[in-house]
C-alpha cells in the first residue's frame, strides 16, 4: 500500500514503504537515480531524503552535504547587506556604553528563532537584553504602543528581527522618543 505525500513532495511517485522506488525525474534518465543513490550512501540519509534533495536541485553529494551541514565559510558575507556597517557600528556603541537594548521580534516561528539567536549572542558577550515578542492581537511588526512601553523602560537601541522593514511611522516615533532602531 502506497503513501501519498503532498506539499514538498508533490510530483514524486507514490512511495511503498517496503521497497525503494525510482524517481521519475523530468528528464526520465537513470542519472537521477544514480545521484540519489550516491547522496544516500555518501551522507547516510534515507532514500526519500536523498530524492527530496535531488528534486530540489542538488547535483552532487558534496553540494547536498554543504546544504545540510553548512559551515561558516559557506555563508555569504553579511557585509554585503545595505547599511550593515551602520547597524554594526551602532550596536558596538550600545555595547561599549552599556545602553539598554531591546530585541523586538515577531510571534511566528522565524521571529521567535531570530529573537532567540540575537538574545543568545548578547548573552555570550555577557550582556542582558530585553526581549519583546508581541501578542497575536497586537499584529505583526512594530506597533506604537509597544514602542512607547519599550522606551519607557529606558531602551536606547531597538533591534528589530523579522519585522520592522515596513514600519516607517513606528520607527519615526521611536526615533522621536530617543531610540535608535536597527531593522
Amino acid at each position: 500500500m502506497g503513501v501519498r505525500v503532498s506539499g514538498i513532495l508533490s510530483g514524486l511517485p507514490v512511495i511503498n514503504r517496503s521497497q525503494k522506488t525510482e524517481v521519475r525525474s523530468q528528464t526520465g534518465n537513470a542519472d537521477s537515480n544514480n545521484l540519489i543513490e550516491s547522496i544516500e550512501n555518501a551522507l547516510g540519509v534515507p532514500n526519500l531524503f536523498a530524492r527530496i534533495l535531488v528534486s530540489r536541485g542538488m547535483e552532487s553529494p558534496e553540494e547536498a552535504e554543504a546544504f545540510l551541514y553548512p559551515k561558516l565559510d559557506d555563508l555569504s558575507d553579511p557585509f554585503l547587506l545595505p547599511d550593515i556597517e551602520k547597524g554594526v557600528g551602532r550596536t558596538i556603541k550600545a555595547i561599549e556604553k552599556m545602553e539598554h537594548i531591546c530585541i523586538y521580534g515577531d510571534y511566528d516561528a522565524d521571529g521567535i528563532t531570530s529573537t532567540a539567536l540575537m538574545t543568545n549572542f548578547f548573552r555570550h558577550l555577557g550582556l542582558s537584553t530585553e526581549v519583546y515578542l508581541p501578542k497575536r492581537e497586537e499584529g505583526y511588526g512594530l506597533n506604537i504602543e509597544a514602542v512607547k512601553r519599550i522606551e519607557a523602560r529606558g531602551t536606547k537601541l531597538l533591534i528589530c528581527v523579522d519585522c520592522g522593514s515596513s514600519n516607517v511611522d513606528e520607527i519615526r516615533i521611536a526615533n522621536e522618543l530617543g531610540m535608535d532602531v536597527i531593522v
